[in-house]
Formats: C-alpha cells, sequence, structure tokens
C-alpha cells in the first residue's frame, strides 16, 4: 500500500471518528441544563407559546419570587399568535387632522400570514358590529380595501378577528397586522389605539404589548402566575447579540433594584441554551450565581436530531454561533 494511500485511510478514519464524537455528544454539550436554588427565574422572551407554558411550570412548582422575561422591541406590524381580535379604536375627526373623505371613508388593512399545511391566515372584518368581509392572506404584505358606507365619526371600532390559527411539529400558522389606513390616515398596528383581546372577543385575555419580553410577561399573566411576580425588561437597544442586549437590560435593572440577588435560572430552549448561559454568566458574574434550564424543542427528537433535516439545521447554527460567541462576547 502506497504511503499516499495511508494517508487518505488515516484522514478517513479521524473524520469519521469526529463526526461520531460530534454526533453522540452535541446536543447535549449544547442543550446544556444546570440549574440552581434560585429567586429569580428569567425567561427569554422569544421562546414560542408551549416553552413559555414550560417556564409558567417551572416558575409554579418552584420557590421563585419573581419572573423576569426578556427580549427586543418588536417590530411595527403587529403578530397574532393565536385566535383572537385586534382592536383599533380610530381618534375622532375632532381631534385628528384626516386629509380622506370622512362621511365614506376607505378602510386599507395591509396584513400578511405564515403558512401551515399550505393553509395561510384568515381574518373576518368588522366595522363597530357589522362584519365587512372574510379575507384570506397571502406569505407576502398586501393591502386590502374598503369603501365603507359609515361615517367616520359614527365608527367606534375596527376589529380584526384572526379565526384559523394552527401549530404543528413547532412550525405556526400567525396572521400578521402592519397597519391600518383610514380616511387617508395610516396608523401602526403598534400604537396605542391598538389592543390585541385573545380568544373569544369581549374576554379579559388584552394585550397591548411593544416588545418581546413584554408579550412573554403577558402570555405568562395568561398562564395564571400573578402580576406582581412578573417583570418584563426590553433592551434598550439592538446589538449584533439579542440575547446579549437583552442581558445588559437585566444586568442594569439588577444594579439598581435588586443588589441582594445571589443567584438566578435562566429558562430557554434546546441547543441555544449553552450560548445563553454563557452570555449570561459572562455579563453578570459580579452580580449573581447563573443557572440554566434548557425546554425541549418540539420540532424534532432530541435523541435522533441527526435523523432530522430541521436537527442537523439548528444543531450546526448553534455550533456555529457558539464558537462565535466564546472567542468574540
Amino acid at each position: 500500500m502506497s504511503l499516499i494511500k495511508k494517508k487518505r485511510i488515516w484522514l478517513t478514519s479521524i473524520l469519521l471518528i469526529f463526526l461520531v464524537i460530534y454526533i453522540s455528544s452535541i446536543h447535549s454539550f449544547l442543550s446544556v441544563s444546570h440549574p440552581i436554588k434560585a429567586k429569580i427565574l428569567i425567561v427569554e422572551g422569544w421562546l414560542p407559546n408551549y416553552a413559555l407554558e414550560g417556564a409558567a411550570k417551572e416558575f409554579k412548582e418552584n420557590d421563585y419570587d419573581l419572573v423576569i422575561t426578556t427580549g427586543m422591541p418588536l417590530d411595527p406590524e403587529y403578530r397574532m399568535v393565536t385566535n383572537g381580535n385586534l382592536i383599533f379604536t380610530p381618534p375622532t375627526p375632532d381631534t385628528f387632522p384626516y386629509s380622506g373623505n370622512l362621511e365614506k371613508p376607505e378602510l386599507v388593512i395591509g396584513a400578511k400570514s405564515t403558512v401551515l399545511l399550505n393553509g395561510y391566515a384568515k381574518f373576518k372584518l368588522f366595522v363597530n358590529s357589522t362584519e365587512i368581509d372574510d379575507i384570506k392572506t397571502t406569505g407576502e404584505f398586501k393591502d386590502y380595501k374598503f369603501s365603507l358606507e359609515t361615517p367616520l365619526e359614527a365608527i367606534d371600532t375596527i376589529r380584526i378577528r384572526y379565526y384559523n390559527d394552527a401549530f404543528k411539529n413547532g412550525e405556526d400558522r400567525d396572521l400578521f397586522v402592519d397597519s391600518v389606513k383610514i380616511a387617508g390616515q395610516s396608523f401602526s398596528a403598534r400604537t396605542d389605539y391598538f389592543i390585541y383581546d385573545r380568544g373569544t372577543y369581549g374576554g379579559s385575555d388584552i394585550f397591548k404589548t411593544n416588545s418581546i419580553a413584554a408579550y412573554s410577561a403577558n402570555y405568562l399573566k395568561y398562564m395564571e402566575i400573578e402580576d406582581d411576580k412578573i417583570l418584563a425588561i426590553a433592551a434598550d437597544k439592538k446589538e449584533l447579540n439579542r440575547t446579549k442586549s437583552s442581558v445588559i437590560a437585566v444586568k442594569n435593572w439588577l444594579e439598581g433594584n435588586r443588589k441582594e440577588t445571589s443567584a438566578i435560572n435562566v429558562i430557554t430552549l434546546g441547543t441555544h441554551s449553552r450560548r445563553s448561559w454563557m452570555i449570561y454568566e459572562k455579563q453578570l458574574s459580579e452580580l449573581a450565581n447563573v443557572g440554566i434550564i434548557t425546554l425541549d424543542d418540539v420540532q424534532y427528537d432530541k435523541n435522533k436530531w441527526f435523523l432530522s433535516p430541521k436537527g442537523w439545521f439548528v444543531v450546526l447554527k448553534e455550533s456555529a454561533k457558539y464558537i462565535y460567541t466564546m472567542i468574540f462576547l
């Protein structure tokens, strides 16, 4: 056997050994869970609803005093993640400078959807209590236009009722509303003129948020955690690394409000946990000991992640981000 052939065999063997070691150990390394005894639970606000439910369970079953939700300011469009009603109360013509026709105003809804099971989000449009139309959205933002017969001064509410929410294998069908334009004036769905009434119209499950942290805090209230035990801390600005931005916001709050804090637990999802733990420990090392709790990602079987395209995508992405975080953050 030639020397070149031997080198090729050795190189192939080394690569195969490395691949076997990587596959057998990388997922458990990245999805580390190491909880400690703590009074504060920090919930990463980007977690999907099923993970927020897991965070609520962790809080209720252990001796925590406070749960902090983190996250970035939200994009201008409103993301309706469950069935419910986005309710717009337009300012009256005598208090706001409309430029269009006030007697027969044109109404424009900017909306789009994520797709699930080949289906897009649908919503019904109501002006006051009258149903105007039933709309099926697409995957791109589109303006849906309506000519109203009701004078603007007689319009109390414009209601967008999302009714075909669905969730499967970690994928979610959601409705996004960018803006509502009426009588020539456009209003962002993130302004104070809007509220999100989840579930049945007229209930008590009312959301009014402008950050991921606030959304997650509201969801935890929905999971029956007391208001006075929940604190939403939104990052002031978006850095290159969103987790670091959130940690800095938490650090600033701890320095000014909880000087007696000695330990916290951070709860996150799957392979993100190793990286989150590293960033929290680096930033909060002088303030508190940091534990980490990971929840299972339902998009794949963690014990057979290497058999799933989604598993490979998540693991390779987090492996690269872990190396970047270790070197540069």
